[in-house]
C-alpha cells in the first residue's frame, strides 16, 4: 500500500509535552506508516530542516510533516490528504483543524480546495515536486512564519497547495505575540517576496468546530 510503502510523515520538536495525545493516535490509526520524531533542544527552524534531512534518507516519495500538539481522530485522515494531493496535482495539502476534543467527524461540510497556505501542524507534500525547498534559513527570528514561508516557497515555483477534506485535533493555545519578531519578520518577507507573501497567507479557512473561551 503507498500509505505505508512510499509516505513518512514526523514531527519535530523541542519538548515532550504534548507528544503523548499524538503518539497514541498515530499508534492507533497508523500502525504501519513509518514515524521520525525529531526531538531536539533546537529552533522550529533547525528542527523542521533536521526532519527534512530525514524524511530524504527514507528515500520515501511522500513526506508528512505534523506538529506536536495535534492528534488523530479518523483512521481516513492521511488517504484522503494524499488523494486530494494527487488527485488534484497539488505540491502540498493540509488539512482542517478543530480546538474541540469532542468534536463528531461529519459535524461541518469539508470541501478540497486551493488555498494560499497551509499551517504547520499537518503539511502534506510530494518530495518529486518540491523536495529541494528547504526552511528560509534567513528569518530573522528562528522560531516565526516557518510554516508560512515554507508555503510561499512553494507557490513562488509555480506549484498549487490545497487543504483536504478531513479533520485532525489541534490543541488550542494562547498565543502572545512576540511583537519585535513579528516586525522584523514582516519587514524580511517584504523584502524578499513583496505583496505576493501577504497575498498567500492573509487568511486560512480551515477550522471547524468551537473554539475555548471563543
Amino acid at each position: 500500500m503507498i500509505l505505508e510503502d512510499d509516505l513518512v510523515m514526523g514531527t519535530f520538536t523541542n519538548t515532550e509535552k504534548y507528544l503523548s495525545d499524538l503518539k497514541e493516535s498515530i499508534n492507533k490509526f497508523f500502525p504501519k506508516i513509518e514515524f521520525i520524531l525529531q526531538l531536539d533542544n533546537k529552533s522550529i527552524k533547525e528542527n523542521f530542516e533536521l526532519l527534512r534531512k530525514k524524511f530524504i534518507k527514507t528515500h520515501k516519495r511522500f513526506w508528512l510533516f505534523l506538529d506536536h500538539d495535534i492528534k488523530f481522530i479518523s483512521p481516513d485522515t492521511i488517504r484522503i490528504a494524499l488523494i486530494t494531493l494527487i488527485r488534484d496535482r497539488f505540491a502540498m495539502v493540509g488539512c482542517y483543524s478543530t480546538y474541540d476534543p469532542n468534536y463528531i467527524i461529519g459535524s461541518d461540510p469539508l470541501i478540497a480546495k486551493e488555498t494560499g497556505w497551509v499551517p504547520g501542524y499537518f503539511q502534506l507534500v510530494d518530495s518529486r515536486r518540491v523536495g529541494h525547498i528547504t526552511v528560509d534559513f534567513n528569518l530573522p527570528d528562528d522560531n516565526t512564519a516557518i510554516d508560512t514561508s515554507y508555503s510561499v516557497a512553494i507557490k513562488t515555483e509555480g506549484y498549487k497547495i490545497g487543504i483536504a477534506p478531513t479533520v485532525v485535533y489541534h490543541l488550542y493555545k494562547k498565543v502572545w505575540m512576540n511583537l519585535d519578531a513579528y516586525e522584523k519578520t514582516n519587514t524580511y518577507v517584504r523584502g524578499k517576496w513583496g505583496q505576493f507573501y501577504f497575498d498567500c497567507t492573509n487568511t486560512f479557512e480551515g477550522i471547524v468546530g468551537g473554539i475555548p473561551n471563543g
